[in-house]
């Protein structure tokens, strides 16, 4: 992170951008196996008297960043506090009132998926499970999985930079995926989605395990099959 940002008299660079921070509060958000490692980096590079509050989960339990909480949830099977987690990122907008007017900065590592995980209205953390681990049996990719994992979630696939909209955000990755596609590292939260509910169904076609999918997984994906991927 070093190499990559710097800040200074106000304006933060990272590589060949360069953002204004004067008179903006600042909030950092993420979800990694490194995001906790990358919290305390942002914060030794900024000063913690830049930054107006933050979260980011991780398993990590080892840095410690100063101004940036750290929630701890798990990986690589996403339990209740990867849910939490997740809650608390959101409810930062209400919270604060987050809106055009300010910054926020986003971390985001390879785990991410796992440790920031929330199912669509309907879908149970168990169903999710099931769903994953089905996939994984049969021997989807991770290009596959994630295409599932996307459209099952209030967050992946787009959805948390929706959720955080009018407010700018400034995407840090560290990416663990071959060719670095951010649709596909941590289930791309802050990423346009090009997949359709139609693609998430003709994988669990393709993998043959149709029967194997909660039934609550199947209603979702075939009530919202018509639509257009997001803009």
């Amino acid at each position: 992170m070093s190499q990559s940002i710097q800040f200074k008299d106000g304006i933060l660079y990272v590589k060949d951008k360069m953002v204004s921070l004067k008179d903006k509060r600042v909030f950092v958000i993420g979800a990694g196996k490194a995001s906790a490692t990358m919290a305390v980096e942002l914060e030794r590079i900024l000063g913690n008297n830049v930054l107006t509050a933050g979260i980011v989960l991780s398993n990590d339990t080892k840095s410690v960043p100063q101004k940036i909480k750290i929630h701890e949830a798990d990986h690589p099977i996403p339990t209740e506090r990867s849910i939490e987690g997740a809650q608390k990122i959101l409810s930062l907008k209400e919270e604060f009132l987050i809106d055009e007017n300010d910054l926020i900065i986003a971390l985001l590592s390879g785990g991410g998926s796992s440790l920031m995980a929330y199912p669509a209205e309907g879908i149970s953390l168990t169903d999710k499970q099931k769903t994953i681990e089905a996939l994984i049996k049969s021997g989807g990719n991770v290009h596959e999985i994630t295409v599932i994992k996307k459209k099952i979630s209030r967050i992946k696939g787009g959805k948390l930079a929706r959720h955080f909209y009018p407010a700018p955000i400034l995407a840090l990755v560290l990416s663990d995926v071959v060719g670095n596609n951010l649709e596909v590292i941590a289930s791309g939260p802050l990423a346009k989605d090009t997949s359709t509910f139609t693609d998430a169904l003709r994988i669990i076609n393709k993998r043959g395990i149709y029967n194997d999918i909660p039934e609550t997984v199947l209603s979702f994906l075939e009530k919202n099959k018509d639509q257009n991927p997001e803009e």
